[in-house]
């Protein structure tokens, strides 16, 4: 009898762990699941704030290594940074040096599971001409003002997501990235989805298993896109541009394309449909 109770308590004890290894591995294989947002994510405050004149700056440099980066439109003609935290611990750097403001957050020495959470917020004019950098390592970019200059964008485990700017490249690695509105674009995406709701100038798209939506499209030169496991849709070519495609296993449903047009878009997949309206 005593050997049965041992058993049936053994049986529970594993099954539980099961549960518990088999939800773990779901979480963390679920690309739209971000862990550190389980914790204490209303707990984020304000731990630093640095404003300066906007026409001091050239460039904006920010690097996050576990934060999301807010880009907002100012109330006034500075630029103004605010650096949240969930502990009392300030892991961001600023410096400034011959026109080049520099945001960085340093790296959290923890063993397992680091439970910080962080958010960096920066202020921008929207008559602000200077350049862009931004760099993330699982943390999201949210662009909510116009960006009417080149903006370079880095992310690892993160989504980008952006309004409007005139001039983007973007490379993410596991990450989804949704441009609301620009005139030319440069993607390398590696497992994430790429969305364009109006394109008015060029673009260039290269993803490897994410799927590919633009909108309203209006080129004013050839574009590219490049796929290899992923689905390609064009909602609107306005311009009727002439679509040279190429799939080797994936279906095809053309029905705008006009052969004699001044641009081209060449779209080429391996393994994935492609369907232009």
């Amino acid at each position: 009898m005593k050997n049965k109770k041992q058993i049936i308590i053994l049986i529970v004890i594993l099954s539980i762990l099961i549960v518990f290894l088999t939800a773990t591995m779901f979480l963390l294989i679920n690309k739209d699941f971000n862990f550190r947002f389980m914790f204490n994510n209303s707990q984020m405050k304000l731990i630093e704030s640095y404003e300066t004149l906007a026409l001091d700056i050239e460039n904006i440099n920010l690097d996050m290594i576990d934060g999301d980066i807010d880009v907002r439109e100012s109330k006034n003609e500075n630029i103004k940074i605010e650096y949240y935290n969930n502990k009392d611990k300030n892991n961001k750097i600023i410096s400034f040096n011959a026109g080049t403001i520099y945001v960085a957050e340093e790296q959290n020495h923890c063993f397992g599971f680091c439970f910080n959470n962080s958010k960096l917020i920066i202020y921008i004019p929207s008559t602000y001409l200077g350049l862009y950098d931004v760099k993330t390592i699982s943390g999201d970019i949210n662009l909510k003002v116009d960006i009417t200059n080149k903006i370079n964008i880095k992310t690892t485990s993160g989504d980008v997501n952006i309004e409007k700017a005139d001039n983007i490249d973007i490379e993410t690695t596991s990450g989804d990235i949704k441009v609301n509105k620009s005139d030319k674009a440069i993607i390398k995406s590696v497992s994430g989805d790429v969305i364009f709701n109006n394109i008015l100038g060029s673009f260039n798209i290269k993803t490897t298993s994410g799927d590919i939506t633009l909108g309203e499209i209006e080129i004013n030169e050839d574009s590219f896109i490049d796929t290899v496991s992923g689905d390609v849709f064009i909602e609107s070519n306005n311009n009727n541009n002439y679509i040279d495609y190429e799939t080797v296993s994936g279906e095809k449903e053309i029905n705008n394309s006009n052969r004699t047009s001044q641009f081209t878009i060449k779209i080429k997949t391996i393994s994935g449909d492609i369907s232009v309206n």
